[in-house]
């Protein structure tokens, strides 16, 4: 994991995410904070907020990312006839993709918002709404939260999901990833 590669450009990316700071969103649909449900927000509170999610590519028996890397960009490139930008759902273990500092055990969902290639790396931009998964991201959410922990019912603060996930300037927000293949 890692900053933004050199030469990646941000602004499409925020543009496709942008719609999880709208009005209308919850927090708990695009932010974790508590309670494993992150099947569920993958599966269908994310959908419900205007895109489409891939079935789940289970890292956690044969596939790898290094496998299954070319089916993935494919289908998070594509947009034609599909309803919403398209997000590729994987399934792996909780502490996968750099997520060394999660409180969650067991299977983890997260979500590939887009693929690239810099100076011949290939790399999957990961949106991992889990708050606890870095201490960046656990930092992050200390202070865009002040030290208070929301409920299930809060509206989606457009701050929050700027601190968290759109990030500031060529940044993406500490629950965007970058994870090289």
């Amino acid at each position: 994991m890692c900053k933004t590669p050199t030469g990646y450009k941000t602004a499409s990316l925020k543009e496709k995410l942008k719609r999880l700071a709208e009005k209308d969103v919850k927090l708990a649909d695009c932010i974790q904070w508590k309670g494993a449900d992150c099947y569920n927000r993958a599966m269908n509170k994310i959908p419900k907020l205007g895109f489409t999610c891939s079935k789940p590519i289970d890292l956690t028996g044969k596939f790898t990312i290094e496998t299954t890397f070319h089916t993935i960009s494919e289908y998070v490139s594509k947009t034609p006839g599909f309803k919403g930008p398209r997000l590729s759902v994987l399934k792996s273990n909780a502490k996968w993709g750099g997520a060394e500092k999660s409180k969650f055990t067991g299977f983890h969902y997260s979500l590939v918002v887009d693929t690239g290639s810099v100076s011949g790396k290939r790399f999957l931009v990961i949106y991992d709404p889990d708050v606890t998964a870095t201490a960046k991201s656990q930092a992050a959410w200390k202070s865009a939260t002040k030290g208070t922990i929301p409920d299930d019912k809060t509206a989606v603060n457009p701050e929050i999901v700027k601190k968290m996930i759109l990030g500031e300037g060529d940044e993406m927000g500490p629950l965007i990833r970058f994870h090289y293949v």
